[in-house]
């Protein structure tokens, strides 16, 4: 089976087969389930963690056009991790459905062309780090480039964006 965060992602159901989007207070902190969601009057769909979109949340461009909100530009299909105002971490979360040898990719790319953005990427494996960067810079990639992992029904893997080195979001 072929997964994909972008592509599954589902304004309306939180967990959604493999896919939970929430956020972690901190590193290694517990996963915090995200309840509220919507569509923006900008046009992305969102889950956030209070009623309105608030921050951190994870964002998904559903249309056919570019989306510019604030001082960042999504693309149609983008999904969007933003952390919060105290660095709260933004989390999409996979739970392996069956044990198996699975392949995966993370990438995340700078969103903000003023500030420019300066995040914390990272993606754990029941909690434990396997890849780390700074995304600095507008339209800057980041991957954790591809990985092959033996998984464990239930275990989790977590995408997660924080502050990056400038203290801030």
């Amino acid at each position: 089976a072929f997964y994909s965060a972008a592509a599954d992602f589902s304004p309306t159901n939180n967990s959604n087969g493999v896919w939970s989007f929430g956020q972690f207070n901190s590193l290694g902190a517990p996963f915090i389930l995200h309840g509220a969601n919507g569509t923006s009057s900008y046009g992305f769909d969102y889950w956030s963690a209070s009623p309105g979109f608030s921050l951190p949340g994870v964002l998904h461009n559903a249309t056919a056009s570019s989306i510019h909100y604030g001082t960042a530009i999504y693309n149609p299909g983008q999904l969007v991790l933003h952390p919060g105002a105290s660095n709260e971490y933004s989390v999409v979360r996979f739970t392996a459905p069956v044990t198996g040898l699975y392949s995966f990719q993370a990438s995340f790319i700078g969103a903000d062309f003023v500030g420019p953005t300066t995040s914390n990427a990272v993606l754990l494996h029941n909690g434990v780090s396997l890849f780390g960067a700074n995304v600095i810079g507008y339209q800057t990639v980041v991957s954790s480039g591809m990985m092959l992992m033996s998984l464990t029904a239930g275990d989790t893997l977590d995408a997660a964006v924080g502050f990056g080195p400038n203290g801030t979001y």
